[in-house]
């Protein structure tokens, strides 16, 4: 099968100057250049426990709780396997590294996957249809893969592939380990893995491990470790599900200087939504940047969740797995950055461009600067109480005050 070749933005391609975004780069090919047609996650389904399971606040996540040894599989027991950049989809011939055999849903550090059978199962709480592929316990090092899908063509749409307990670690430049072409009209779970770099060193630079640029597909994203990068998430699919995640060492490689090779220096991230989008639910998940980072750089931006109306605005008019409509920010606990969230409202954009945005019950540590992040809690705000937009509830810790 023919490599496939992907343009995609930077892990953050609009800067920040006192209220002002200024455009420092735009593939204008991107697939979210033009605007989304929202249509409700097909073909997957998310199981109630889910979402009222063992932690009810992003607080309560520990790195025990996430990556492949939650499951009771140390990194060191997980299969060295190499992709050698594999495309997955319609048309494609199975990868090697996934047996041809149906899928047991089990925590055997040897059982690598299969084929979901006839009647679909449930995965981690999770509804994956017949037909999905399961990769389970590899260690991809720092490949990539790219799931084409359909390759938006004629025939029928790959029912999608769930990555458990696998792990992506290295130096690594965009697109990063995880990439979709645009049009593939599929699903991917990544669940339990550990992703990112191996450490703060310039030379062990790390930049956004999963970016999945494809507005006909759905990305879950569920009890994941990711680490030592430049931005851990950019998920500007039809549907993000982004649910109890630890993200940390967010690191400011070179020291904010382009890296060799490049023109900008790069934004720092946790999960990063670049418009287009029109729905996600992001809930309990962990999510902090530590200033100075552990090369003792000072972090002082961007965010732990943003919202920047890049590719498109923020319409709010798709469905989620829990049948909430639009974008639900609920129940994180956030911390560092220049402010730590962005809410969606470009400056010069019009009040209706964000619609249901709804930020409730988050708390922002004030560990590394006294208003959350280095210029306060939260910008780029809509009109709240107007489009369904509504934030309530949000508070610092310790003090408990609201922001």
């Amino acid at each position: 099968m023919a490599m496939v070749t992907f343009r995609r933005i930077s892990a953050r391609s609009v800067r920040r100057f006192g209220g002002v975004f200024v455009l420092l780069s735009l593939a204008s090919s991107h697939p979210l250049a033009q605007q989304v047609t929202p249509r409700a996650p097909t073909n997957v389904r998310i199981v109630k426990g889910v979402l009222n399971g063992t932690i009810s606040h992003g607080s309560q996540l520990t790195t025990s709780m996430v990556g492949p040894a939650s499951l009771g599989v140390a990194v060191t027991a997980l299969r060295s396997t190499r992709t050698g950049g594999s495309n997955i989809g319609t048309g494609g011939s199975m990868p090697s590294w996934i047996p041809n055999a149906p899928y047991v849903y089990n925590n055997d550090p040897s059982n690598h996957g299969g084929i979901v059978p006839a009647g679909g199962l449930t995965i981690d709480g999770f509804s994956v249809p017949a037909g999905a592929w399961v990769s389970q316990f590899n260690d991809f090092g720092n490949d990539s893969l790219f799931i084409v899908g359909n390759n938006g063509g004629p025939t029928a749409s790959f029912p999608g592939i769930v990555f458990r307990g696998c792990r992506w670690r290295g130096p690594a430049k965009a697109p990063g380990y995880l990439n979709t072409r645009s049009g593939s009209h599929t699903n991917i779970w990544v669940l339990f893995s550990d992703a990112g770099g191996l450490g703060p060193a310039d030379s062990q630079y790390n930049e956004v491990p999963f970016s999945i640029g494809d507005d006909t597909s759905t990305a879950i994203f569920y009890r994941n470790y990711i680490s030592y990068t430049t931005t851990a998430l950019q998920p500007n699919v039809r549907s993000a599900q982004i649910i109890e995640n630890f993200i940390e060492k967010i690191t400011l490689y070179y020291n904010g200087a382009a890296p060799p090779g490049e023109s900008t220096g790069k934004h720092l991230n946790g999960i990063s939504f670049n418009g287009g989008t029109p729905a996600a639910l992001v809930v309990r998940n962990k999510i902090l940047l530590q200033s100075p980072d552990d090369a003792g750089r000072t972090i002082n931006q961007t965010d732990a969740i943003s919202f920047f109306q890049d590719f498109g605005s923020f319409p709010g008019t798709g469905s989620n797995l829990d049948a909430s409509i639009g974008y639900q920010v609920k129940d994180n606990y956030l911390g560092g950055g220049g402010y730590t969230v962005y809410a969606g409202m470009n400056a010069g954009k019009p009040s209706s461009s964000v619609q249901n945005m709804v930020l409730t019950g988050n708390v922002i540590t004030t560990q590394w600067w006294p208003r959350g992040g280095s210029f306060g809690p939260i910008a780029a705000e809509p009109a709240w109480g107007s489009f369904g937009n509504l934030k309530s509830n949000n508070t610092f810790t310790p003090s408990g005050q609201s922001w």
